[in-house]
């Protein structure tokens, strides 16, 4: 399940018909009830319609083929992404209602995608693993079909978007992966495509338990330079969020508690923001008034830190003693007072 922050400002739709080379425009037929905004998106927002008697059109342009989703203008999640191009393309969606625990959200299925160049090319990738994966020699043919993928679409991320979900297997040997991953145009392949495929490829990079601290540097609310290292001799609870994460903002309320509770036994909160918008991560600071430090490092989900630390989703946190030596990982409440209970016993 993916969530979905609703997006604000959004781009009125100029709608086109006329095939165009640098152009994509899209016919969504919308099954359902759903009235009101459907928005594109990829990393970020590129087109919002309005759905008229169960259709919807979206029209730009992309530098090259990309995975892309529909979502409402509320909190909402899709089945599965499907890849965006310039060309014609037609798209049957099915808005229902799910519930994942805080509720129901508008929950998008995609039934079938056509116009996309890129959507049949995956097509045929799973009709070659359906057809050849039990067959002997499967490790060679998977590779060299990879090879081919690679070679032949350059400038096209679904060969590192494959290359990712294979790297998640056992399916490939670790030189058969690096060979593939060094032959994609990095400056093309989605910058989350590629920390995965270099998490899988390189696990022994990323920070485990037991591992001493990485200094985290940065500037505070105040913008004074600031590192973890200036913590050390207190147990370090680190909170890595951003400002457009509900979940991260939901659990501000257990962080506060987690200070309070806490904090004679030297136990300091940090967070750290894995985004870079700093004006939004000040917004969020005076509105939920957090009053740990918090540290600003200009990097986004795909920059070194979260990389270095194995950070796919947030919030994620990390437990330091003060010694600067990692010993948990994703910790609630009451985690931290077994932590802060050991610690307490070994000293």
């Amino acid at each position: 399940m993916k969530y979905l922050i609703t997006l604000g400002l959004i781009i009125n739709l100029i709608a086109c018909k006329k095939p165009a080379e640098d152009k994509f425009n899209i016919d969504v037929k919308v099954k359902g009830d759903y009235s009101g905004y459907l928005y594109l998106i990829t990393n970020k927002k590129l087109d919002s319609s309005f759905v008229i008697n169960g259709k919807s059109q979206f029209s730009g342009t992309v530098d090259s083929p990309l995975k892309a989703g529909i979502i409402t203008d509320t909190i909402s999640g899709y089945n599965k992404e499907f890849y965006l191009e310039n060309n014609n393309l037609e798209l049957e969606i099915n808005v229902t209602k799910n519930d994942f625990g805080n509720g129901p959200v508008d929950w998008i299925i995609v039934e079938n995608v056509t116009g996309s160049k890129t959507e049949k090319i995956r097509e045929n990738f799973e009709e070659f693993k359906s057809v050849n994966a039990e067959k002997e020699n499967w490790n060679k043919k998977l590779y060299n079909e990879l090879h081919k993928l690679i070679t032949e679409n350059q400038n096209n991320r679904l060969p590192g978007d494959l290359l990712a979900e294979v790297s998640s297997t056992f399916t490939l040997k670790k030189i058969q992966l690096e060979n593939l991953y060094f032959k994609l145009d990095k400056k093309v392949q989605d910058p989350f495509t590629i920390k995965k495929l270099e998490q899988n490829i390189y696990p022994d990079k990323i920070l485990k338990v037991g591992d001493q601290l990485f200094d985290i540097k940065g500037e505070n609310y105040l913008s004074k330079e600031v590192s973890t290292q200036d913590f050390r001799g207190d147990i370090l609870l680190i909170d890595f969020w951003a400002s457009w994460c509900k979940p991260c903002i939901d659990q501000f309320h257990e962080l506060k508690t987690i200070e309070k509770r806490f904090k004679e036994d030297n136990l300091t909160v940090i967070g750290i923001s894995l985004e870079e918008e700093r004006n939004k991560w000040k917004k969020a600071i005076d509105k939920y008034n957090l009053t740990w430090t918090n540290i600003f490092i200009n990097q986004n989900m795909t920059g070194e830190i979260s990389k270095m630390y194995g950070i796919n989703s947030i919030p994620f946190n990390i437990v330091i003693n003060r010694e600067g030596q990692i010993i948990a990982k994703n910790v609630s409440e009451n985690d931290i007072s077994q932590i802060i209970d050991e610690l307490k016993e070994a000293s």
